[in-house]
């Protein structure tokens, strides 16, 4: 039998509590202070949405696409009004964000598991490997916003909370979040399908129901009711897995007719199920009072979406990639092999990142730094095993539609919310991106760092001297390993976006009466920004976030195009082998034809190094291109306002 858990002291647990989340937004403040060697083009776009908020604009989405709420744009706006323009200015919505994610992780896992889980799960999550850290100190794809609005659902969730006074209330609150959540981010369903599927597993009704068709359909046919109801789970699951993952299967045609069919089947099961859940229930008033009150809420949180669509025309398009089940095995590899590991600041052995990390680390030995991953990956496998096998029998109640006690919920609901974006990856074409597809299983960090502290808690019952040695072997490895390692990048970086370099770029600019051009999509956005849009530089490849950008660096008489310094190899001015360096797919698309189309038409004024930047201007009116490539010179840098 286990030695009961010691509990930790209440004044332990709060002094521990905050000292964590102190040292959780020591390195988002460290990552977000190293803004000029990690600011780029997405994050420069919330800056300049902001800008956009302040001239009295209302956009509706992050520029360019349908989705992703700009909510940290508009909380940015209201501090450039206080703070003036700066990248640290709208980084702190996101550092607020997150801070506020720590409190509510922090207590919904002490709400489940008591203080000692909640407060190795809080070190897990203050401590994320710099893959993870890179989408939490800065507003780029709206997580932020989606860990606070997803963990306060859980929290109201919480039985105890649930089910206590003011309960409808907190129905009507789950159902604004849940609605917001939708404008904000897809992933919010990430939250919502654990939710919902706890609740629904857990209903009285559902238990009366499965019982009798349990006996009904075994009476007809010779199954057991736990593998008739796993068949009828496989079933479900095969319906999503055509309706959702398929638009890019061959022929087309024929899975579009396949897709129609399972989405009337999946609509028809799920609408008997609730009907008969309704009919067979003895509290028909209350259902109807919980379900009217809850869409109430979703309809008024979500009037970002149908509201910009009712009153604006902006329809909500959420952007998937094309995918199908026959691409699972690449994907397996890239989410176990890259993308898992590199979650809790381990190398994935397939790429240079391995050796690149050995040769950077401060630690001098290679074999060092191999014993700390090898120790930290051990226990990563050991203990989620140890949950997952320890919670055997809950999962095969989630498998085979098993009523749900409700002690159960804590495991219930964080076994789903790790589990689920995981398999969504195995299944959706946005994993064919590689490392970057992170951002779309960050639900299952935050689950894990649970799941691994329900695990570790166990190892301190047993041994607080191996327990602590474990955690301060984790730590070194986050620390040495991961943030050590990016910060060394960032800082060979700073350059690029420092103030002088900005303000060499702008004196030439105005020095030649020029006010715009083309740039790389990682350069042109954040040169916007940095100069306030008193330079605008279009992408000449990648998405065209802001078509107004565009339009008005087509009518300019003078144009520049700017590549980093060295990117082109010739010492000479010929137009042709910049047109071979924008043909160059680097990972954001070769240039857009109708750039490349007018080159040969335009005169070629000069070519200039300025700064960090390799210069090139033209005359939109037609011409012999002739030299006056001023090679290494380097126009006079000034103060940036």
């Amino acid at each position: 039998m286990d030695k009961p858990i010691r509990k930790i002291g209440q004044s332990e647990f709060v002094i521990g509590f905050i000292l964590l989340v102190c040292l959780g937004m020591s390195v988002q403040l460290w990552a977000a202070s190293q803004w000029a060697g990690n600011f780029d083009s997405d994050e420069a776009i919330h800056g300049l949405l902001a800008h956009h908020i302040l001239e009295g604009k209302l956009p509706i989405y992050f520029l360019g696409q349908g989705y992703l709420g700009c909510i940290e744009s508009y909380i940015a706006a209201s501090l450039m009004k206080v703070l003036g323009t700066g990248v640290f200015t709208i980084r702190i919505s996101s550092l607020a964000l997150f801070c506020i994610f720590l409190i509510l992780h922090g207590f919904v896992v002490y709400k489940f598991w008591g203080s000692r889980t909640a407060l190795i799960s809080l070190f897990l999550l203050a401590l994320p490997s710099w893959q993870i850290l890179w989408w939490t100190f800065r507003p780029t794809s709206g997580l932020c916003p989606l860990f606070v609005f997803g963990t306060s659902a859980l929290l109201l969730s919480h039985n105890k909370i649930f089910n206590g006074k003011y309960r409808r209330v907190r129905i009507f609150l789950i159902g604004i979040i849940f609605g917001l959540g939708v404008w904000i981010h897809p992933m919010i369903v990430y939250y919502i399908l654990p939710i919902g599927t706890f609740y629904w597993l857990q209903m009285p009704e559902w238990s009366i129901l499965r019982k009798r068709l349990a006996e009904f359909i075994s009476a007809k046919i010779n199954f057991s009711p736990n593998t008739l109801f796993f068949g009828l789970s496989l079933f479900a699951f095969l319906l999503i897995v055509v309706t959702f993952f398929t638009s890019g299967c061959k022929p087309q045609d024929l899975f579009v007719k396949l897709r129609i069919l399972t989405l009337i089947i999946l609509f028809g099961l799920i609408s008997t199920t609730v009907l008969l859940l309704f009919f067979n229930s003895k509290r028909r008033k209350q259902l109807i009072g919980s379900s009217t009150l809850l869409m109430s809420g979703l309809t008024l949180g979500n009037f970002p979406l149908w509201g910009a669509w009712f009153f604006l025309g902006v329809v909500h398009s959420p952007r998937t990639v094309s995918s199908c089940p026959i691409q699972i095995l690449d994907r397996a590899n890239a989410v176990f092999g890259e993308i898992l590991p590199s979650m809790w600041g381990l190398p994935f052995f397939s790429e240079t990142f391995y050796l690149d990390v050995i040769h950077s680390s401060v630690w001098s030995k290679p074999l060092v730094n191999i014993v700390f991953w090898m120790i930290v990956l051990v226990n990563l496998v050991f203990f989620l095993g140890w949950f997952f096998w320890s919670e055997r029998k809950l999962l095969w109640s989630l498998a085979t539609m098993s009523p749900l006690p409700k002690a159960s919920q804590g495991a219930a609901i964080f076994s789903l919310l790790f589990g689920v974006p995981l398999i969504v990856a195995l299944l959706a074409g946005n994993t064919d991106i590689g490392i970057s597809a992170m951002r779309y299983v960050v639900v299952s960090w935050q689950a894990g760092s649970a799941i691994l502290a329900i695990s570790m808690s166990h190892v301190f019952n047993s041994s607080k001297i191996l327990a602590r040695m474990l955690i301060g072997i984790w730590a070194i490895q986050i620390i040495f390993g991961n943030l050590f390692y990016v910060g060394n990048i960032w800082s060979q970086q700073k350059d690029w976006n420092s103030h002088m370099t900005i303000s060499a770029l702008e004196e030439f600019f105005n020095e030649n009466q020029v006010e715009g051009g083309y740039a790389d999509y990682w350069i042109s956005y954040r040169v916007n920004f940095l100069t306030e849009e008193r330079i605008i530089i279009a992408p000449y490849n990648g998405v065209d976030r802001y078509r107004p950008y565009t339009n008005k660096v087509r009518e300019l008489p003078l144009q520049a195009f700017i590549f980093h310094v060295d990117s082109i190899s010739t010492n000479t001015s010929e137009v042709e082998a910049m047109i071979d360096y924008m043909n160059t797919d680097f990972g954001f698309g070769v240039a857009k034809t109708e750039i490349i189309a007018k080159l040969p038409d335009m005169s070629f004024i000069k070519r200039q190094q300025v700064s960090h930047w390799d210069v090139w201007l033209f005359s939109a009116e037609g011409g012999k291109n002739e030299s006056n490539y001023t090679g290494k010179e380097n126009s006079s840098p000034r103060d940036y306002p």
